[in-house]
């Protein structure tokens, strides 16, 4: 009756009898009269009124089930009675929302504070988010328990927020609804307005995906009977696709934007129909209206699109993205059977960006990883008896190689990965994997556990070496004993060497060969700190690599990882690294491990393939994954570095090709072919998390052909529990069998 209408504002009752219209099938101007005169002064029920709006209810009814079962039918077998099921679940999640950030910024008002510090204290279980509790609960003098008030407002993993999720979604809503009209009643100035706020928020411009890749009978059906299916329409979403799985971490991911991404968007759109109302405006307002029109309708994020979200994806987002065009014509304003053309702004398309990554020596990385992790644990009863366990299943590895002509990054291999069904279908599980993890990747070194720490062992001896040749050439034969140990400090830690008989008198040559921890312990104590913080900071070992993915102020003295790295900044924070100086002239031990690869320094196998192709060329290389587009540049000089000059350089060049093809060297039993002249150093890292010593990192890192270098390269095996020797090298050997691999030897 009229009367249950009295509590409704104009607009709300104009909008109901806008869908009695509809719903009623009573769709004429006489109907439209005869409503709105009925539910001014009208005294009978709606059905009294107007008798035939009951059949026509029953018959829009029957129309609308027959529609539904229809599209039901043409959605496939998973969707038969579910369609509405679906649409007012969907509701329930929206309105729930809508109820829960209503019922936040209520408590925000009535405690004085910000709705985004009340979130932050209300997500973290603790002392801090039950004083505000107990606040809350005074302030609104609300009998139920600060637990109870919690899980209304932000539930946790406790007893109170899980009876409430236990709950059907309904009643759940029901809850919400009745406290938020409590306090609508009782407190009105905490929630003025709020409850239409979060309406607006929560479902303006939002679009809910039911059904994505259509097929041709089910768009022809929507298209065809739109007006049979009100609030459901076709929408064209523009799709990425990735024809290869290559480095998916290193080519990105993208996300639909969020509400904070569309606030602009929703902010354009206000106050272009504010500027557009005005029928003079000002030459101001008029230079501002073209403005924000153009924005709105070229360059703003809309609700419906994507963004980059890592990798390339994120970091040339605006390249890839392109812009929005839109074409403006007067209705009505025909000339010769076309319409009056009244605005046109041409699109822009987005520019492609070309990678150095190569997809099929990306693969043959893989299928050398998979083959030599297969045939290691046979490999070690045969050439490595003394071996400590091998886990063939833990296969954690990264692969970077740097073409030292152009600075270009062929390949950037890093296992284990994921295909972007994996990553689509089992986000949550691969975000709960901690070691191990498929979303980090390992030739970059970013986002590592404790076990994974980057040291590289003694693949850093060769820069100690060249250090101290830079300061002394004679240090080229400088003799050590080595007795398998040494005690820095009396009475201190015993720091050993991989020989537990020691190498006896030994020169820096045979000391790269051997790879002698005693020789660089003595050589670091020697030369002191200054000399070897000066050589690795000139060869960025303090910083990221500069590959265009992380992006920082290389002129900065110092790089905070947390502050001062952009783009995406998680694929090397962290990974390289060095001891301040005062450490190492402070801590004794810390210098001498720092000059085997351990605790003072940590480098990925990219920084460390830098390393090599500095030692092989002289130019510090700023490697590059963009080959072209976005910004990408023919192939960058060498940056400034530390100097070495040629004699030591061929000296050390001379130690490393005796690591593979002299017998002792730490590679020999790798059996490298000769026309190959690998000039390389092994590495094992030890780890400690806690005081609790992890398996081993295996590491070789190097530079071909020696004459002629050419390429770069690094392989770590983490946590292998091996030597270098044992897995790494042969990884390289496996990989330059292969028929891409054989491209790249002279």
């Amino acid at each position: 009756i009229p009367q249950d209408l009295a509590a409704l504002n104009l607009r709300q009752r104009n909008d109901f009898l806008f869908y009695v219209r509809r719903a009623c099938q009573l769709g004429t101007s006489t109907y439209a009269k005869d409503l709105q005169q009925w539910a001014e002064d009208g005294t009978s029920p709606l059905g009294q009124r107007f008798p035939q709006a009951r059949a026509g209810l029953h018959s829009a009814l029957e129309a609308a089930r027959r529609e539904i079962l229809l599209l039901e039918e043409r959605l496939g077998p998973g969707w038969k009675g579910q369609l509405l099921s679906r649409l007012e679940a969907r509701r329930q999640v929206l309105e729930r929302m809508v109820l829960r950030r209503a019922l936040q910024d209520a408590a925000a008002n009535a405690l004085d504070i910000s709705p985004f510090r009340l979130r932050n204290r209300l997500a973290e279980p603790g002392p801090k988010r039950q004083e505000l509790l107990v606040s809350l609960r005074q302030a609104w003098e609300w009998e139920a328990s600060p637990e109870a008030i919690g899980a209304l407002l932000y539930p946790l993993q406790d007893s109170a927020s899980k009876k409430l999720e236990e709950m059907e979604m309904a009643k759940q809503t029901e809850v919400l609804d009745g406290y938020l009209r409590r306090i609508e009643q009782d407190f009105s100035e905490d929630v003025a307005g709020i409850r239409r706020k979060q309406t607006i928020h929560v479902h303006r411009d939002r679009v809910i995906a039911l059904q994505r890749d259509l097929n041709f009978s089910q768009v022809d059906l929507l298209a065809q009977q739109a007006d049979d299916y009100p609030g459901l329409y076709l929408q064209e979403v523009a799709r990425r696709i990735y024809p290869l799985e290559v480095a998916p971490l290193l080519v990105g991911t993208t996300r639909h934007v969020d509400r904070r991404e569309t606030e602009n968007y929703a902010v354009l759109q206000d106050r272009f129909q504010e500027l557009r109302r005005i029928f003079h405006r000002t030459p101001a307002e008029e230079a501002e209206f073209r403005q924000v029109r153009d924005q709105l309708w070229s360059e703003s994020l809309q609700p419906d699109e994507t963004l980059g979200a890592s990798g390339v994806e994120l970091v040339y987002e605006e390249q890839l993205r392109g812009r929005r065009g839109y074409l403006q014509v007067l209705e009505g304003g025909e000339k010769d059977g076309r319409p009056l053309e009244l605005l046109f702004s041409p699109p822009r398309n987005g520019s492609d960006i070309v990678l150095s990554l190569d997809a099929e020596l990306q693969l043959a990385a893989m299928h050398a990883v998979e083959k030599v992790y297969r045939q290691t644990p046979q490999r070690l009863e045969e050439l490595f008896p003394d071996a400590p366990p091998f886990d063939a299943e833990l296969m954690k590895v990264g692969f970077a190689l740097l073409d030292l002509e152009t600075g270009e990054t062929p390949v950037l291999f890093s296992s284990p990965s994921f295909t972007r069904e994996e990553y689509r279908r089992d986000f949550n599980r691969l975000m709960q994997v901690r070691e191990g993890s498929a979303l980090r990747n390992r030739a970059l070194g970013g986002g590592y556990y404790g076990a994974e720490t980057p040291y590289p062992g003694s693949t850093f001896k060769p820069l100690v070496a060249a250090a101290a040749l830079h300061l002394d050439p004679n240090y080229w034969d400088q003799a050590f004993d080595c007795e398998g140990m040494i005690t820095p400090v009396p009475g201190g830690q015993t720091l050993r060497c991989d020989s537990r008989l020691g190498h006896q008198t030994i020169t820096m040559r045979d000391a790269l060969k051997k790879s002698c921890n005693v020789y660089f312990y003595l050589l670091a104590q020697k030369i002191g700190a200054k000399a070897i913080y000066d050589y690795a900071r000139g060869l960025g070992f303090d910083r990221p690599t500069g590959l265009e993915l992380v992006q920082f102020d290389p002129s900065a003295e110092t790089i905070h990882p947390f502050q001062d790295l952009r783009g995406d900044a998680r694929l090397e924070r962290n990974a390289n690294y060095l001891s301040p100086l005062e450490d190492l002239q402070r801590d004794t031990l810390r210098l001498m491990r720092t000059a085997i690869g351990q605790v003072g320094v940590q480098a990925s196998p990219l920084q460390m393939a830098r390393f090599y192709g500095w030692l092989a060329t002289g130019e510090l290389l700023q490697p590059r994954l963009v080959h072209a587009g976005g910004g990408g540049s023919p192939a960058q000089g060498g940056l400034p570095s530390s100097s070495l000059s040629a004699t030591n350089r061929a000296r050390i060049r001379s130690a490393l090709l005796a690591v593979s093809y002299e017998n002792g060297g730490t590679s020999y039993r790798t059996d490298f072919p000769s026309e190959w002249k690998i000039v390389a150093k092994t590495g094992t890292s030890q780890i400690s998390v806690r005081k609790k010593r992890q398996k081993t990192h295996a590491w070789f890192a190097g530079y071909f052909p020696a004459d002629h270098p050419r390429y770069a390269f690094a392989i770590l095996c983490e946590n292998a529990n091996l030597h270098g020797g044992q897995i790494a090298s042969f990884v390289l050997k496996e990989f330059l069998l292969s028929e891409e691999g054989q491209k790249l030897l002279p």
